[in-house]
């Protein structure tokens, strides 16, 4: 699939299909059309799930209710500050969302406290906080095999905290089901039918996914399997996997768009691994899989605050303002009060009028020193004389006072202060110098360590000076160098252009040798790695066998060694990199056209396939059928786990009877949200039949259905069942006075629900004991 002469593959590139990455809709936690007005009677109905909560009055025909199980607690602003529990959307709030929690892991509740906070607002919501107590039926979905501590710290809000009469719980997959064959049959209001039924359910959710085998009406638990593997998992793999080949959209690629993009094209492939190859060999099947997702601008992603929040916002910022001027007023007042004349800046010498006061103090020095000298040692005098060209005694004087009378035209003009410290330093260097002239044997301890002292001094100065008059060299040199470059562009531009595209191709190839030499440095049987090593045991014990000598680091050739060993100078690699830039910036602006078809032609994979012609744009092709395929093959992520056929086969095989595993088979029911994804159907006949063991009869028929909303059937099963439920509604929902008798972990039985088993004496009062404490 390479790029053709012609054009052709950019002109059909032009017609695939283009899918805008898109924001959620704005949600609220309940719904404005709904009724908040049930009649008496009416029973709260909740479908408790992990990435939503649903909930509503059994009359109404949808939930009023829909937001994600989510709850933080804050201070909210609008009440004096005081703390507030926020669930839903509402904990998704800028200002609260850093303390935004769940009370699931995968799918199962595990923090009382947070479900507690959840069912709380969600009662608010409903209308129903200022009843004294709720003297309405509940119905709650649950998860498969849901355990009973879990099932114990709900019952105990419902029942304690809201004085619910009855409480009836169900599986959410089995409440689907039931709600769809009502449907389907046309039946009376009467549930009674179901009792007899056999069917395979499959409820794929957002954590996890269940097979629940239905056996004469009642979910047999033994024989049901779970992987947890749901929508979550499929849209997270599909965001690393977006965020990796595309990095530069990672910001635009939230979980929440991704999760709308995997709802819109992902599709489950009847066979994944023959899909993938016609996607390799057939480029007319790739191009009509291929799919253009057109990524908004970032700007235009951002959200801002409430028109209360941006009021809010400035009046602190006008408070802020006024307290800043304020103080600034009263600062400019106190300094008017006390404001005295500045003080002059203390001005300092320069070093050519240090070296003429120096210069100046010596010579003068000099000429008293000889003049000194004719008392006490007159042969030395006249020899000072004679090479000072003096004839006699006269010319001397006359020296000295002139000598005087420049230290005092000096004196005049730099100033009585400045003169007094340029002596003064004077002084000092002049003893210096006679301490370092003067031999060791002859100075005391702390003459010697005045001696080294000044030595480091006058040292590190020196080489001060050395590093000046070396930069300035340099720097003589780079202007000479850019003056010739300035002359040679201006002379011949086009020669110039290729000199600068040759510097800069080597500089890249040079780059990049020294950038494989690091990488090839990572593995030990490396040649560069070796050399390392070797580098390093020669230091530790050098090739003559003797131990490293003591002064190792003293000279500047030791630290080389290092410098190999790293392989590169980290600051010499900066001023490549820079150069670079410069160099690539000058030739774009002497050639355009010629740096941007080398860049064009540059690019890595890309080239591939063909140009992308918009810089806001992505191709997903075998990552819509890849990210929904780890539900069948979950070690495509990473995960341990079975798939969902081979879940299946392991459902259906710990059936007793062959008889029993036809009937399922001939009735699969698909519910969950995951199971909403286009292509469930072909893809679980697939599996279904790969996996049916040979005793089965060779003309089965595999009756597939796909719930009418995979989402929201679960929640309306519930609402049926407290709807025309009548007796049996009451006979499968649990008392009052049988949660006191019974205990909070109690569940009566029916067609929908969990099996109930009871926890062993030891293990519930441990549990008891946690509880209290």
């Amino acid at each position: 699939m390479v790029v053709e002469p012609n054009g052709t593959r950019a002109d059909e590139a032009k017609k695939k299909r283009r899918v805008v990455l898109r924001d959620p809709e704005p949600l609220l936690n309940s719904d404005p059309s709904k009724n908040l007005n049930p009649t008496d009677g009416d029973a709260v109905v909740i479908d408790i799930g992990s990435s939503e909560l649903r909930a509503g009055f059994s009359s109404a025909d949808g939930p009023t209710l829909r937001y994600p199980p989510l709850v933080s607690r804050a201070r909210d602003p609008g009440e004096d500050g005081r703390r507030k529990n926020f669930v839903g959307y509402e904990a998704l709030h800028t200002s609260v969302r850093s303390g935004v929690r769940s009370p699931f892991e995968a799918n199962v509740p595990f923090n009382a406290t947070l479900l507690e906070r959840l069912l709380d607002g969600t009662i608010v919501a409903l209308g129903l906080a200022n009843e004294k107590k709720i003297d309405r039926p509940f119905v709650l979905t649950e998860p498969p095999c849901q355990m009973n501590n879990s099932r114990a710290f709900i019952m105990e809000v419902l029942f304690e905290g809201y004085q619910a009469p009855s409480v009836c719980l169900g599986v959410d997959g089995l409440f689907s089901y039931m709600y769809n064959m009502y449907s389907s049959t046309n039946s009376t209001n009467s549930l009674s039918q179901f009792k007899d039924r056999n069917a395979l359910i499959v409820s794929s959710s957002f954590r996890a996914t269940h097979v629940l085998p239905l056996v004469n009406g009642r979910f047999h638990a033994a024989c049901a399997k779970r992987i947890n593997v749901g929508g979550d998992h499929a849209t997270e793999a599909l965001a690393r996997r977006l965020r990796l080949l595309y990095p530069i959209f990672a910001p635009a690629l939230s979980y929440d768009r991704v999760n709308l993009l995997r709802e819109e094209i992902c599709y489950f492939s009847s066979d994944y691994e023959e899909e993938v190859n016609r996607l390799q060999r057939d480029a007319d099947y790739f191009d009509q899989v291929e799919t253009a997702i057109e990524i908004p601008s970032l700007e235009g992603t951002k959200t801002g605050p409430s028109p209360e929040e941006l009021e809010r916002q400035r009046n602190l910022r006008a408070e802020a303002g006024q307290r800043l001027h304020d103080m600034m007023a009263a600062r400019r007042k106190a300094k008017a009060m006390t404001e005295v004349a500045p003080k002059e800046v203390e001005r300092k010498l320069t070093s050519e009028e240090v070296h003429r006061v120096e210069s100046l103090l010596s010579e003068l020095d000099e000429l008293e020193t000889i003049s000194d000298m004719k008392t006490a040692y007159e042969d030395d005098y006249y020899m000072s004389l004679s090479r000072r060209d003096f004839k006699q005694t006269k010319d001397l004087d006359d020296a000295v006072r002139k000598k005087e009378a420049e230290v005092v035209t000096l004196t005049e003009e730099l100033g009585e202060e400045l003169f007094a410290r340029a002596k003064e330093k004077w002084r000092k260097r002049k003893v210096e110098d006679a301490l370092l002239e003067t031999p060791d044997a002859l100075l005391t301890a702390d003459q010697l360590k005045e001696k080294r002292k000044v030595k480091s001094i006058r040292g590190a100065a020196e080489a001060r000076e050395r590093v000046k008059l070396q930069k300035a060299e340099e720097r003589q040199k780079l202007e000479a160098a850019e003056a010739e470059l300035r002359r040679q562009k201006e002379q011949d531009p086009d020669g110039y252009l290729r000199r600068r595209i040759k510097e800069r191709d080597d500089l890249l190839q040079r780059i990049k040798k020294r950038k494989a030499a690091r990488e090839a440095g990572s593995d030990r049987r490396s040649q560069a790695a070796r050399n390392r090593m070797r580098l390093i045991a020669q230091q530790i014990m050098p090739e003559n066998g003797k131990k490293m000598p003591d002064d190792f680091g003293m000279r500047d050739e030791d630290w080389n060694v290092y410098h190999d060993m790293q392989g590169g100078d980290t600051e010499e690699e900066e001023q490549e990199e820079k150069y670079l830039a410069d160099l690539k910036a000058e030739i774009f602006e002497l050639a355009p056209h010629i740096a941007a078809a080398e860049e064009a032609e540059s690019r890595g994979a890309e080239k591939l396939y063909y140009p992308i012609e918009r810089s806001n744009e992505l191709d997903i092709c075998v990552d819509r059928i890849r990210s929904t395929e780890i539900i069948w093959q979950p070690s495509i992520v990473g995960l341990d786990q079975a798939g969902l056929g081979e879940s299946i086969n392991l459902s259906l095989s710990s059936l007793q009877g062959a008889t029993a595993r036809e009937s399922l088979v001939k009735e699969i029911f698909l519910t969950g949200g995951l199971m909403n994804t286009p292509g469930a159907n072909p893809r679980l006949q697939a599996e279904v039949r790969r996996v049916l063991p040979a005793s089965f009869s060779p003309g089965v028929d595999l009756n597939i259905r796909l719930a009418q909303d995979p989402v929201l059937d679960a929640w309306r099963g519930a609402a049926l069942l407290a709807k025309i439920g009548g007796q049996q509604f009451s006979d499968s929902s649990v008392s009052r006075s049988e949660y006191d008798e019974m205990g909070p972990e109690y569940l009566k039985e029916h067609f929908a629900s969990n099996v109930y088993y009871q926890t062993p004496q030891s293990d519930r009062e441990r549990d008891n004991k946690k509880r209290r404490r």
